[in-house]
């Protein structure tokens, strides 16, 4: 995941941008094997074009017997991928 998200794992968390870091704790995340996933606002602070991409690494890599909740407040970029909505 690291590499296909473009990030160094060698990097020290301290030089990463803020969109880096949150591919990092993306990838912590992810590499879990959980029943449930709660993700606020996983696609803040990363620029537009990587924004899909960090959505289909949400959805390629979660246990598909668990559930993915994310916390957002950029609807229009994750409403195409949502199963059920709350607002």
């Amino acid at each position: 995941m690291c590499r296909s998200l473009g990030v160094d794992p060698g990097d020290r968390l301290k030089s990463m941008s803020k969109g880096t870091k949150e591919k990092v704790q993306l990838v912590l995340v992810m590499a879990r094997n959980a029943r449930l996933y709660l993700l606020d606002e996983p696609i803040a602070g990363v620029d537009p074009a990587a924004r899909d991409f960090i959505l289909r690494t949400i959805l390629t890599n979660y246990n598909e017997e668990g559930t993915v909740l994310i916390s957002t407040h950029l609807i229009s970029d994750v409403e195409k991928v949502l199963d059920e909505a709350i607002s």
